[in-house]
This record gives structure tokens, sequence and C-alpha cells, in this order.
């Protein structure tokens, strides 16, 4: 049995040398008799290693080169309590990425000091440190996107913002998304340039045929222009020709500000994007570093057709739904069969196969890898490469190494927003909730009218229980897409665990879509205890295992608050018997196994129950995912509390409020599922104590 002491809280800042002595003495005084608390200290101090640079801060450039030239006995480091030679040297022999900086600038000083000056006396040790640092500071703008990426932030552009609308098109209906897809591919190709901010063309496709002023244009989407124009494809000939007009307006003054004209046959539109970029960009007096330039002016494919499935595959691509994405993976597939060499068709058939496993079909999972490391062979310096690796990495659970692979993708695409999206996603699941914000919310300055983000902020920060943050956030995803209904749905749920009342969440409704589901009244109507409406149907499509067994469960638990225990477990043992027919396939799902436990506590099998519910929550650890994790310690509570284990189910309350997650005194004054609770003096005490 784990222990159930409080000092869990505490373990993070001992191994991190930050509790105070007194409490250290304490600590330690607990960890010689517990060795649970020693096993998880231990635990906590591998993390720490493997996470080093995202544990501690990073060494300041100075002090690098001061421990270097001056060690240990130096005055300016004694007065530096953060970073002590000792902490330094602990620092150090786990930070990979401070080793490389040390020896990044130690190059730097042997190429100041030249072989002439080979001195050890202290004042040429001083004069070679000034110089490194004059070097240093030489070269501001490379420091600065280093040390950003080291840390983990976003790298924001200081440039002019920009937006890529679409073109008006003429010609053949069949070119028409080919068209499209080039255009996209203007905002790819600005992804790359890191002193411009691009807007992802998910919310800048948007504004087709819009009639909005280019002011009005800017505000919304943030960006001092926007680049628009008319494409015509013309096939009346024996070749192609395609005749492109693309124009600059800026948005302050709604001036066109740049137009230029091309004619060009079909084979030549992949280049097409590299030249508008590199024009608009000198244009805006923008500098391109040589990396950029090169980038630019290479052409991803000399194989026109190739070229048109992937630019297809990408529109498909941005939609992340099923059905699209396998139409995605298909046109990527083509792309490759026609051009072996595609290295960028290869890593988006990887993402896409990705995104396929990581929510749908887990099938997918080793052809998703097999195109990455086929990608990995063409060009592994490639940034959209690293991408790749980092999105597989992620979904398959291996947060370090997709944090390498993340970095490094950050430094050749830094306007990507799908990048810095995916990346806070990971981070929220590490449990590094405030790093995710800043990455999810660089993702929506990229792509400010993407609902989808804009939710998953709202949901961070509930977990993070500052619901003012998260009511603005599904504010701010009503605003930009007023018929949608999860964000309708999700400020219910906000009002209910927040406020405590069915009566704002009730509000809702008034100005959500007619669309908005039972299912939102369905928890209103349950916390008021009206459970004659809370009854889900079940239709003749509802089939599936999966379907017919939710609508079993559901109605159980209706019956247990109404106190029909009867019905309860007759509901209860249906709900068995498809689950235990599940059995062969669904072993090893937490979701299988929380849904389980359930179903054995209702009808009364106490400890299988238990058995389940704690299997579900090992196959899922907060250290594994942060976010679904809280879903089977809840779950965990509730068993507990069905069998009558009250102490335990609080327990295991009290973790969640030590944690981020969605309980809130509010919600467990409210829900009846905690209502055996409430006559238990712990249970009040909690609440009280958490309001």
């Amino acid at each position: 049995m784990t222990c159930q002491s409080n000092w869990k809280d505490a373990f993070g800042d001992y191994v991190a040398e930050t509790l105070s002595k007194e409490e250290s003495i304490r600590l330690e005084g607990h960890l010689k008799e517990c060795p649970d608390c020693r096993s998880d200290i231990e635990q906590i101090r591998l993390l720490r290693k493997g996470f080093a640079h995202l544990v501690d801060e990073h060494i300041p450039v100075d002090l690098l080169l001061e421990y270097h030239h001056t060690g240990k006995d130096s005055p300016i480091l004694a007065g530096q309590p953060q970073w002590l030679p000792e902490r330094m040297e602990a620092h150090l022999s786990l930070c990979s990425q401070c080793q490389t900086e040390l020896k990044t600038l130690e190059a730097a000083r042997e190429e100041l000091r030249g072989p002439e000056k080979t001195s050890k006396k202290p004042a040429a040790r001083r004069w070679v440190f000034l110089s490194a640092r004059k070097f240093w500071y030489a070269v501001p703008a490379a420091a600065a996107l280093l040390l950003m990426v080291l840390l983990n932030l976003p790298v924001s552009s200081k440039g002019p913002n920009l937006a890529v609308l679409p073109f008006e098109y003429s010609g053949p209906a069949e070119k028409e998304s080919f068209a499209e897809g080039s255009v996209d591919d203007i905002s790819r190709n600005f992804e790359k340039v890191s002193a411009v901010g691009i807007i992802s063309s998910t919310s800048s496709a948007q504004y087709k045929r819009t009639n909005k002023r280019p002011r009005q244009i800017g505000e919304e989407l943030g960006v001092d222009y926007f680049l628009t124009g008319a494409i015509r494809w013309d096939t009346a000939g024996k070749l192609a020709k395609i005749k492109i007009v693309p124009k600059l307006i800026r948005t302050s003054d709604e001036t066109e500000f740049w137009r230029d004209s091309f004619e060009i046959l079909d084979e030549e539109l992949c280049s097409f994007p590299g030249t508008v970029v590199r024009q608009v960009t000198a244009t805006l007096n923008v500098a391109l570093l040589e990396p950029e330039r090169r980038a630019l002016e290479s052409c991803p494919t000399g194989n026109i057709q190739a070229y048109e499935y992937f630019v297809k595959g990408n529109l498909y691509f941005q939609s992340r739904v099923l059905s699209p994405m396998q139409k995605a993976a298909q046109m990527y597939q083509k792309a490759i069969e026609l051009d072996s060499n595609f290295v960028l068709a290869y890593c988006m058939l990887s993402r896409c196969l990705t995104e396929i496993f990581g929510h749908y079909l887990s099938d997918f999972q080793a052809p998703a890898k097999q195109a990455a490391d086929k990608a990995t062979r063409l060009q592994s310096d490639l940034p959209e490469v690293h991408l790749a690796l980092a999105a597989y990495y992620y979904h398959i659970f291996e947060y370090d190494s997709a944090t390498t692979h993340f970095s490094i993708a950050s430094q050749g695409i830094p306007n990507n927003s799908d990048l810095w999206e995916e990346w806070g996603y990971m981070q929220r699941r590490q449990g590094l909730w405030h790093q995710a914000v800043a990455n999810l919310e660089r993702s929506l300055e990229l792509d400010p009218r993407d609902i989808v983000v804009n939710l998953e902020i709202a949901k961070t920060f509930l977990f993070l229980r500052d619901y003012k943050k998260s009511e603005n956030y599904l504010n701010r995803a009503i605003a930009v897409a007023p018929g949608g209904i999860q964000p309708y749905a999700d400020k219910l749920v906000l009002y209910v665990i927040w406020q405590g009342s069915t009566q704002k969440a009730r509000k809702v409704f008034r100005d959500a879509p007619k669309e908005l589901g039972l299912e939102s009244h369905y928890l209103c109507d349950m916390i008021e205890g009206n459970y004659e409406k809370c009854f889900p149907k079940l239709t003749a499509a509802d089939t599936a295992f999966e379907r017919r067994r939710d609508y079993f469960m559901a109605n159980a638990f209706i019956f247990g608050l109404m106190n029909r225990i009867e019905l309860m477990k007759t509901f209860y043992d249906s709900a068995l018997m498809i689950l235990q027919k599940q059995a062969p396939t669904r072993d090893g799902d937490p979701d299988f196994h929380a849904a389980l436990s359930r179903a054995y506590a209702g009808v009364g099998h106490k400890e299988v129950a238990i058995r389940e519910a704690l299997k579900a929550r090992e196959l899922m650890p907060v250290s594994k995912n942060a976010v679904l994790a809280p879903t089977y310690i809840q779950n965990l509570a509730q068993v507990y509390t069905m069998v009558g284990e009250y102490d335990k189910a609080i327990d295991q309350l009290e973790y969640l409020f030590s944690i981020p997650s969605q309980i809130s005194p509010a919600l467990l004054r409210l829900d009846p599922m905690w209502a055996p609770l409430r006559g238990h003096a712990r249970f009040q005490k909690l609440i009280n104590e958490r309001s």
C-alpha cells in the first residue's frame, strides 16, 4: 500500500533543494521509515535528470564563462546564490544543452584569443572573458534565438506580420484545388522566415471571397499586411499557362504596397511560392538568413504531378478529421509513388498517419514511423523532418525525444502554428502546464481563428483552476465561430465547476445554437435532481458494443441516483456482459478497465471493482499524461464511494485537489455522485478548505 502522508507535495522541492532546512530534516526523518516515499523520491530524481533542461533555468552566459575562467573561487559566483559552483556543476552534469552552450563559448574564446595569446595569468583570463562577452553580444539575434529554443520558449517575430489570403481563381474546375494548395504553400514557405510573422492558412482561408475591409481583416488577424491576388489557369494551348498576379495590401491605410505579375507553365508552379516569399521579404526590407534563403530557393520536387498531389494533401490535412485525413494520406502516397525522393511528402505522410494512429486507428503507428525514417534518410537536417519525428514521439509518449525534435524544428520553421500547438499539448501531458500555455498562445498568435486551440487553452486554464481566463478563451472561441456548439457546451461545464450553480449554466442555452445537444441538458438535470429527464435513448443504429455499453452504464447510474437498486444492478449487469465480451481485445485500455470497475462496483463485486479501478489508474499515471490521468483518479474515487470505502475515496479527491484537474469544491457540493460522502467530516473539511 502506498504512503498516505501529506509529504507528497514537498518531494519536488526537496529534490530541487528548495525546501527549507527545517522541513528537509523532518522529511528525511519520514524517509528513513517509509520505503514508498523513498521510491517516489528516486523516481522524481530520475525524471528530473531526464528533463533537466525543463526543471532548472539555464545558466546565464556570463556565469558560464566566469565559472570556466575563474573556477569555484570566483567572487562573482559567490554573489549568485542560485548558481553557486556546486549547483552549477550539478546542473551541467544533467543538462546537455548548457554543456553544448559552454563548448560553444569556449570555442569563441579560443578564436578571440588566437595562437599568440596563451598566457595563463589572471589578467589575461580577465581580458579573454571580457573579449568573449563582446563577441557574444556582437551576435544578439543568434544568441536570442538559441536561448529561446533552449528555454523551450516560443520565438516571436519582431518584423511585420502577414497573412496570405485566398486568391481569386479562374480556369478549369479540376485545377482549382491545385491552385488553392499552391497559394497555401506560400504560407508554408513564409513559416521558414524568422523575421516575419505569418498567420496560418487555417485562419486566413476563412476570408475566401470576403467583403471585409483590409483594416478589419488586419484587426481580426493581427497583421500589418496581407497577400492576395488572382490566378488564371489557361489550358487552351498545347502547354497549360498560368498567370498569377499577387498583391500586398497594407492594412493600416488599405493601400496596395506591392504588386507583380507572373506568367508560368504549370510545371514551374512548385517553385513559385518560394519566389513570391523572396520578393515580398525584399519589398518589406526583411533580411533573410542564409539557411532561409536556401530553403526558399529549393524546389520540393521535380515532378509537377507529385507536387499537385502534395498540395491537395495539405488541404485535406488541415481538417484533422479522420475521413479527410485518410484522403490526405492517399494524396501523399501518390506523390511519393511519382517521386520516391520527395522528402516533404514523406514528412507530411508521417504526420498524417501519426494523427490517425494517435486519435483514431492504432494500426497506423508503424507506417507513420517508416515514413519519418525515410524522410530522415533523405534529408536529416530538414526542420519538417524533425517536426514529423517530434509528432511521432509525442504520440507514443517518448517525450524526451519529442522535445529534442521540437526544439530543432522550431529553429527552421519558427512560424509553424502546428509545431507550437503540438508542443503545447505534449507539455501539458508532461505536467508542464504554464509552458504549455505559452506555446499554445504562440500557436494562437499564428492561427488566431483556430477554434480548437482556443478551446484547448480554455481547458488548460480550467485544469489550473483559473476559471476567469478559461471563460475568456471560451468567449473568444464563440466570437470566432458563433455557430459552433462545443464552446457553449464547455462554457456550461465551466460554470458548474466554477460557480456551483446551474442557473448561470442554464443561461448558456439561450445564446447557444439549437443543436446544443441533450448531453448538455443532462448535466443540469442530473444536478437539479430531474432524473427522469436524464435517461439516454438507444436508437436502432446504436448496435456497436461501445454505444450499447455506454447506454446501459448511463441508465444504471441514473437508477442508482433514484435509489432503484434492482434496476441499477440489472443495467450494470447488462453492461458487464458486453465488457466481458470486449475483454480479449481491450485489455490494457484504461477506459475499458475504468468502465469495468464501475460495472463491477454496481453489481456489488467490491474487490474486483477496486482492482480494475486501480489498474486503470496505473495504466495512465500522471507522469505519462497529466491531462487524462485525473479522469482515472476520479474514477477510482467514484468506485471507492460506490463500494463504501469513503476514506479511500476522499484520499483520491484530496490528491486531485493537489494537481491540476477539473475537480472543484462547487462540483463536490453539487454532483450527486458524491452524495454518500457529504456526511463525512473529512469530506466537508476538504470542501471548506478548498473553497
